[in-house]
Order: structure tokens, then C-alpha cells, then sequence
């Protein structure tokens, strides 16, 4: 409603100064087109901090947020894309301290809830993992549900060392809800590894390296679950994959682990 008030507000500024003179009506143009890009500007330099980032041209991009960021009049959404952007190459205490700064004011739900999953993940890499844990089930239960927070609960739940049978239900209710989720799909590969399942951890572990052929975890569980199985050359062939894959600040198997299955491989083999 306020988007076609506007419109037409300015279809009626720009009718009767193009009436009352072609000058006037160029003036008001163009002091429109300012105002128009002062008012939209945050969030044009977010679009493009985004842009870049989804192209790996992270000082460019970061150039790009901290304008966005420093604008007086910027919306809330552009704290929570930086302090993302600022876990996902590494500074978890950066973006903890963006978002920290928002979660004391009176934030609508829209924008807290939000703002707490990121701050969950960023308290989770600094090794909060029972704070972060309890605030994404606080926003979960209170009707944040969605994909991500399905996949960072049950990563949550695997972490701490949850009962095999409680973190299988949450993830079977989480793959029931989005079996096409990346992360939804790994945690319950790993709860059929962990009650050993082999033949479903093979099975789900297939088509998830199948549909994501860079995705470091899939190809890790697989061959945990063909080493599982006793499958061991198909093991080495998943592990082998695990070197074609890029690693980020986010991957949750660690080099520690992946050296670990190494040993193992090379013993059973």
C-alpha cells in the first residue's frame, strides 16, 4: 500500500511540474533520483557486497558492506548479511560483535529471530556450543521454523553428543520437511552411521554426493558408511574425493578427522 502511495505521489509531483515547465519537470526528476538513491543506497551496496561475495572477490565485497553498514538509515537486514559474510571467511568475533550490537535494541521478531540463527552459528564456531544450542531451540519451539534452522539443530544435536535415537527422530522429522536440504540430508546420513545402518547411510550418502559433488561431508560419511559396511574399496574411492573438494571456514569435518579415516582406511585395506 505505501509502495503504490508513493508511486503515486510522485506521478503527481512529476505531472505538474512537467505542466508547469519541461525545466521544472527535469528538476524534480533529478532531485527525486537523488533522494531515490540516498534512500536506497544501503541496500544497493549490500546487493552489491552480496554480488561480489558469491564470486569470491571478498575485499571488494567487504568493501561494500561496511558502506552498506555504515549508512545511518540502513535496515537491520544489512548487520545480519555482514556479520554472516564475516563468519563465513573466518571472524566469528567480528560478526558476533555486529550482532550483538542489534540484539539489544527492541527488534521485531522478523528481524530477531534471524539475527539469533547466524548468532547461533557464530557462538557455535567460537565454542559456545550449549548457548548456542539452547537459542536456536528457544527460536525454533517459539515458530522460527525452517531448512536451516532444521540443519543447524541437528548438527547441534550431533555435536553435543545427543542420544542416537532422539537425534535420528529430529532428523528424520527434518528430512520429512526438506529432503532436498544439503545439511538436513548429511545429518541423518551421519545418525544411520552412528546406529549402523550402513545400507541407508550408503544409499543416502550416494545421492548426496551425487546431487553435491563438492560438498566435503558427503563424501566423508559416504566412506565412513561403505567402511561401515565393509565395503572397503568403494570407501577409498569416496575418500579419495574428499581432496577435489574446497574446505571453508564453515565445514564441520575437521583435518584432524579426515587424516583419522585415513588410517583407517589404509589398515583395512
Amino acid at each position: 500500500m505505501n509502495i503504490l502511495l508513493n508511486f503515486v505521489i510522485i506521478f503527481v509531483l512529476l505531472y505538474f511540474a512537467f505542466k508547469f515547465h519541461v525545466l521544472a519537470g527535469i528538476a524534480v526528476l533529478v532531485i527525486l533520483g537523488i533522494i531515490g538513491y540516498i534512500s536506497n543506497y544501503p541496500r544497493l551496496m549490500a546487493g552489491r557486497a552480496n554480488a561480489e561475495f558469491l564470486k569470491k572477490n571478498y575485499d571488494l565485497a567487504f568493501k561494500y558492506y561496511k558502506k552498506a553498514y555504515k549508512s545511518n538509515h540502513r535496515k537491520y537486514n544489512v548487520d545480519i548479511s555482514y556479520a554472516q559474510a564475516l563468519l563465513r571467511v573466518g571472524k566469528p568475533e567480528e560478526s558476533l560483535e555486529v550482532l550483538n550490537k542489534i540484539m539489544v535494541l527492541p527488534l521485531k521478531k522478523e528481524m530477531r529471530r534471524p539475527a539469533t540463527m547466524v548468532r547461533c552459528m557464530v557462538k557455535y564456531r567460537l565454542g559456545m556450543l550449549d548457548e548456542a544450542y539452547e537459542e536456536a531451540v528457544e527460536i525454533f519451539e517459539d515458530g522460527y521454523v525452517n531448512s536451516n534452522m532444521y540443519s543447524i539443530i541437528g548438527l547441534f544435536m550431533h555435536e553435543k553428543g545427543e542420544s542416537a535415537d532422539k537425534v535420528l527422530e529430529f532428523c528424520e522429522k527434518a528430512y520429512d520437511f526438506n529432503a532436498d536440504n544439503r545439511d538436513i540430508v548429511d545429518n541423518l546420513l551421519l545418525c544411520y552411521i552412528k546406529t549402523k545402518n550402513a545400507q541407508k547411510a550408503i544409499s543416502l550418502g550416494s545421492e548426496l554426493t551425487e546431487k553435491y559433488p563438492q560438498f566435503i561431508e558427503g563424501w566423508f560419511h559416504l566412506a565412513q558408511a561403505y567402511l561401515l559396511g565393509e565395503n572397503y574399496e568403494e570407501a577409498k574411492r569416496a575418500f579419495e574425493k574428499i581432496k577435489d573438494c574446497e574446505r571453508s571456514y564453515l565445514t564441520t569435518v575437521s583435518q584432524a578427522e579426515i587424516d583419522d579415516l585415513y588410517t583407517k582406511l589404509n589398515k583395512e585395506c
